[in-house]
Protein backbone atom coordinates (compact mmCIF):
# COMPACT_ATOMS: atom_id res chain seq x y z
CA UNK A 1 0.00 0.00 0.00
CA UNK A 2 1.20 3.77 -0.74
CA UNK A 3 2.58 5.27 2.07
CA UNK A 4 0.10 8.07 1.86
CA UNK A 5 -2.77 5.52 1.75
CA UNK A 6 -1.30 4.12 4.79
CA UNK A 7 -1.58 6.92 6.65
CA UNK A 8 -4.53 7.93 5.61
CA UNK A 9 -6.31 4.66 6.94
CA UNK A 10 -3.96 5.38 10.11
CA UNK A 11 -5.64 8.53 10.52
CA UNK A 12 -8.89 7.59 10.32
CA UNK A 13 -8.56 4.26 12.56
CA UNK A 14 -7.22 7.08 15.34
CA UNK A 15 -9.97 9.13 14.99
CA UNK A 16 -12.44 6.35 14.97
CA UNK A 17 -11.59 5.24 18.41
CA UNK A 18 -11.18 8.61 19.68
CA UNK A 19 -13.55 7.92 23.20
CA UNK A 20 -17.03 10.14 23.66
CA UNK A 21 -16.55 12.48 26.31
CA UNK A 22 -16.62 11.78 30.03
CA UNK A 23 -18.69 14.21 32.19
CA UNK A 24 -16.88 15.07 35.61
CA UNK A 25 -17.94 12.90 38.18
CA UNK A 26 -17.85 15.27 41.05
CA UNK A 27 -20.97 17.38 40.92
CA UNK A 28 -19.51 20.90 41.51
CA UNK A 29 -17.47 20.41 37.89
CA UNK A 30 -20.37 18.58 36.48
CA UNK A 31 -22.85 21.45 37.24
CA UNK A 32 -20.44 23.84 35.06
CA UNK A 33 -20.03 20.85 32.43
CA UNK A 34 -23.67 21.03 31.63
CA UNK A 35 -23.71 24.98 31.43
CA UNK A 36 -20.17 24.64 28.98
CA UNK A 37 -21.24 22.27 26.43
CA UNK A 38 -24.85 22.97 26.39
CA UNK A 39 -24.23 24.23 22.76
CA UNK A 40 -22.11 21.33 21.69
CA UNK A 41 -23.33 20.71 18.29
CA UNK A 42 -22.88 16.84 18.91
CA UNK A 43 -24.55 15.59 21.94
CA UNK A 44 -22.47 13.46 23.33
CA UNK A 45 -21.06 15.53 26.00
CA UNK A 46 -24.58 16.45 27.15
CA UNK A 47 -25.94 12.71 27.36
CA UNK A 48 -22.77 11.77 29.54
CA UNK A 49 -23.94 14.53 31.57
CA UNK A 50 -27.16 13.82 32.18
CA UNK A 51 -25.94 9.94 32.77
CA UNK A 52 -23.68 11.26 35.54
CA UNK A 53 -26.01 13.35 37.06
CA UNK A 54 -28.75 10.26 37.31
CA UNK A 55 -26.24 8.29 38.94
CA UNK A 56 -25.27 10.60 41.31
CA UNK A 57 -28.73 11.42 42.43
CA UNK A 58 -29.57 8.12 43.09
CA UNK A 59 -27.12 7.85 45.78
CA UNK A 60 -26.87 11.72 46.99
CA UNK A 61 -30.88 13.20 46.25
CA UNK A 62 -32.02 13.35 50.21
CA UNK A 63 -29.28 15.22 51.38
CA UNK A 64 -28.78 17.53 48.30
CA UNK A 65 -32.55 18.68 48.51
CA UNK A 66 -31.32 19.73 52.34
CA UNK A 67 -29.09 22.59 50.98
CA UNK A 68 -26.86 24.56 48.28
CA UNK A 69 -24.20 23.02 46.76
CA UNK A 70 -20.67 23.92 45.56
CA UNK A 71 -20.43 25.11 42.09
CA UNK A 72 -16.90 25.42 40.08
CA UNK A 73 -16.94 28.90 38.34
CA UNK A 74 -17.31 28.89 34.98
CA UNK A 75 -14.52 29.26 32.19
CA UNK A 76 -13.15 32.29 30.63
CA UNK A 77 -13.59 30.31 27.35
CA UNK A 78 -16.81 29.44 28.37
CA UNK A 79 -18.30 33.08 28.93
CA UNK A 80 -16.38 34.29 26.13
CA UNK A 81 -18.37 32.24 23.58
CA UNK A 82 -22.02 32.36 24.75
CA UNK A 83 -22.49 34.93 22.22
CA UNK A 84 -18.71 36.34 20.90
CA UNK A 85 -18.52 38.82 23.79
CA UNK A 86 -15.49 39.41 25.77
CA UNK A 87 -16.70 39.10 29.42
CA UNK A 88 -14.47 38.38 32.56
CA UNK A 89 -14.54 35.53 35.14
CA UNK A 90 -12.78 37.60 38.13
CA UNK A 91 -15.24 37.25 41.26
CA UNK A 92 -17.15 34.81 40.01
CA UNK A 93 -19.13 33.56 42.66
CA UNK A 94 -21.51 30.47 41.81
CA UNK A 95 -24.12 27.53 43.54
CA UNK A 96 -26.56 25.36 43.03
CA UNK A 97 -29.83 24.22 44.15
CA UNK A 98 -31.63 20.85 44.16
CA UNK A 99 -35.50 20.83 44.49
CA UNK A 100 -37.84 17.84 43.46
CA UNK A 101 -41.37 17.43 42.04
CA UNK A 102 -44.14 15.03 41.13
CA UNK A 103 -45.16 16.77 38.02
CA UNK A 104 -43.14 15.20 34.68
CA UNK A 105 -40.27 16.83 32.22
CA UNK A 106 -42.74 17.77 29.57
CA UNK A 107 -44.70 19.48 32.48
CA UNK A 108 -42.20 21.85 33.61
CA UNK A 109 -41.00 21.98 29.76
CA UNK A 110 -45.05 23.65 29.29
CA UNK A 111 -44.18 25.95 32.16
CA UNK A 112 -41.38 27.21 30.87
CA UNK A 113 -41.69 27.13 27.02
CA UNK A 114 -45.21 26.97 26.14
CA UNK A 115 -46.29 29.61 28.54
CA UNK A 116 -45.73 33.02 29.85
CA UNK A 117 -43.25 33.00 32.20
CA UNK A 118 -45.01 36.22 34.32
CA UNK A 119 -47.92 33.86 34.43
CA UNK A 120 -46.03 30.77 35.97
CA UNK A 121 -44.61 33.39 38.19
CA UNK A 122 -47.33 36.37 38.52
CA UNK A 123 -45.42 37.57 41.48
CA UNK A 124 -42.02 38.38 40.02
CA UNK A 125 -42.52 40.67 36.95
CA UNK A 126 -44.13 44.47 36.50
CA UNK A 127 -43.38 43.84 32.94
CA UNK A 128 -41.93 41.17 31.07
CA UNK A 129 -41.96 40.18 27.43
CA UNK A 130 -40.30 37.48 25.54
CA UNK A 131 -39.61 37.06 21.56
CA UNK A 132 -38.65 33.36 20.30
CA UNK A 133 -36.32 32.64 17.55
CA UNK A 134 -38.08 29.93 16.38
CA UNK A 135 -41.28 27.77 16.97
CA UNK A 136 -41.29 26.59 20.72
CA UNK A 137 -44.06 24.32 19.37
CA UNK A 138 -41.49 22.52 17.61
CA UNK A 139 -39.54 22.05 21.06
CA UNK A 140 -42.58 20.76 23.30
CA UNK A 141 -44.01 18.29 20.62
CA UNK A 142 -40.35 16.74 20.66
CA UNK A 143 -39.88 17.61 16.84
CA UNK A 144 -36.75 19.87 17.38
CA UNK A 145 -34.31 19.44 20.70
CA UNK A 146 -33.59 22.65 20.87
CA UNK A 147 -35.31 26.68 21.40
CA UNK A 148 -33.95 29.98 21.57
CA UNK A 149 -35.29 33.01 22.72
CA UNK A 150 -34.66 36.72 23.76
CA UNK A 151 -36.16 37.59 27.18
CA UNK A 152 -36.45 41.35 28.65
CA UNK A 153 -38.81 41.65 31.89
CA UNK A 154 -38.74 44.58 35.06
CA UNK A 155 -38.65 42.88 38.13
CA UNK A 156 -39.98 45.66 41.33
CA UNK A 157 -39.12 45.56 45.04
CA UNK A 158 -39.85 46.83 48.07
CA UNK A 159 -39.45 50.35 49.00
CA UNK A 160 -39.95 51.28 44.95
CA UNK A 161 -36.56 49.22 44.12
CA UNK A 162 -36.27 47.58 40.62
CA UNK A 163 -34.28 45.91 37.96
CA UNK A 164 -34.70 45.59 34.10
CA UNK A 165 -32.65 43.11 32.64
CA UNK A 166 -32.35 41.65 29.29
CA UNK A 167 -31.44 37.95 28.81
CA UNK A 168 -30.40 35.24 25.80
CA UNK A 169 -32.17 31.66 26.66
CA UNK A 170 -31.48 28.48 25.29
CA UNK A 171 -33.35 25.81 26.03
CA UNK A 172 -32.34 21.71 24.69
CA UNK A 173 -33.58 18.51 25.10
CA UNK A 174 -31.28 15.38 25.96
CA UNK A 175 -31.96 11.93 26.04
CA UNK A 176 -29.79 10.06 28.50
CA UNK A 177 -29.16 6.20 28.68
CA UNK A 178 -32.06 6.21 31.19
CA UNK A 179 -33.53 9.42 31.71
CA UNK A 180 -34.47 12.31 30.06
CA UNK A 181 -34.17 16.20 30.45
CA UNK A 182 -34.70 19.59 29.40
CA UNK A 183 -31.66 21.97 30.26
CA UNK A 184 -32.37 25.49 29.65
CA UNK A 185 -29.24 28.38 30.26
CA UNK A 186 -29.24 31.78 29.84
CA UNK A 187 -27.39 35.24 30.39
CA UNK A 188 -27.48 38.39 31.18
CA UNK A 189 -27.24 40.33 27.58
CA UNK A 190 -25.57 43.36 29.60
CA UNK A 191 -25.50 44.52 33.17
CA UNK A 192 -29.44 45.27 34.37
CA UNK A 193 -30.62 48.59 34.71
CA UNK A 194 -31.55 49.07 38.43
CA UNK A 195 -31.57 51.87 40.42
CA UNK A 196 -29.80 50.88 43.50
CA UNK A 197 -26.44 49.91 43.73
CA UNK A 198 -27.43 46.64 45.79
CA UNK A 199 -29.31 44.88 42.92
CA UNK A 200 -25.80 45.10 40.71
CA UNK A 201 -24.58 42.93 39.20
CA UNK A 202 -21.65 43.18 36.28
CA UNK A 203 -22.20 39.36 35.20
CA UNK A 204 -25.21 36.67 35.77
CA UNK A 205 -25.35 32.79 33.97
CA UNK A 206 -28.24 30.79 34.99
CA UNK A 207 -28.73 26.68 34.53
CA UNK A 208 -32.60 25.62 35.13
CA UNK A 209 -31.95 21.43 34.54
CA UNK A 210 -35.16 19.36 34.46
CA UNK A 211 -34.35 15.74 34.87
CA UNK A 212 -36.41 12.76 35.12
CA UNK A 213 -37.00 10.72 38.04
CA UNK A 214 -39.01 8.30 40.13
CA UNK A 215 -41.56 10.22 41.10
CA UNK A 216 -41.39 13.13 38.91
CA UNK A 217 -38.74 15.25 38.28
CA UNK A 218 -35.54 16.59 40.19
CA UNK A 219 -34.84 20.43 39.19
CA UNK A 220 -31.44 21.93 39.19
CA UNK A 221 -31.19 25.54 39.19
CA UNK A 222 -27.69 27.22 39.15
CA UNK A 223 -26.13 30.55 39.08
CA UNK A 224 -22.94 32.43 38.44
CA UNK A 225 -22.80 35.76 39.11
CA UNK A 226 -20.24 38.78 39.28
CA UNK A 227 -21.59 41.28 41.80
CA UNK A 228 -20.50 44.86 41.44
CA UNK A 229 -17.63 45.04 44.03
CA UNK A 230 -18.69 47.79 45.67
CA UNK A 231 -22.33 47.17 46.32
CA UNK A 232 -22.90 43.96 48.42
CA UNK A 233 -20.78 40.72 49.72
CA UNK A 234 -20.72 38.61 46.86
CA UNK A 235 -21.38 35.54 49.06
CA UNK A 236 -24.55 37.63 50.39
CA UNK A 237 -26.16 38.18 46.77
CA UNK A 238 -25.83 34.19 45.91
CA UNK A 239 -27.15 33.07 49.05
CA UNK A 240 -29.90 35.19 48.25
CA UNK A 241 -30.29 34.08 45.10
CA UNK A 242 -30.51 30.42 46.44
CA UNK A 243 -33.33 31.52 48.64
CA UNK A 244 -34.98 32.66 45.33
CA UNK A 245 -34.74 29.57 43.76
CA UNK A 246 -36.31 27.34 45.89
CA UNK A 247 -39.09 29.91 46.03
CA UNK A 248 -39.61 29.52 42.49
CA UNK A 249 -39.59 25.95 42.57
CA UNK A 250 -42.33 26.22 45.19
CA UNK A 251 -44.33 28.53 42.38
CA UNK A 252 -43.87 26.43 39.87
CA UNK A 253 -45.39 23.33 41.46
CA UNK A 254 -47.70 25.48 42.70
CA UNK A 255 -49.16 26.30 39.27
CA UNK A 256 -48.42 22.95 38.01
CA UNK A 257 -50.97 21.76 40.97
CA UNK A 258 -53.41 24.03 38.99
Amino acid sequence: MPMKHLLFVSFVALVGCTPPPQAPEELNDLVTWFYAHHSDEEPEAMISGVDRLDEWLDDNLEEVLQDDSQVTALSEETVDTVDDVDRSTDGMVALAVFTESVHTVDDAAFAMVGSEIDVVYPDAFSEYEREWVNEPDCFLSLECDRAEAYERYTASFPLNLYTTSELQNEYLWVQGTERRAMVQRNWLLTPPDTNNPLLEVDEMFHLNLFIESDVGFVRLQSAWMIVTQEAVNATTAIRLVGNDYRDNSETLDAWLDE
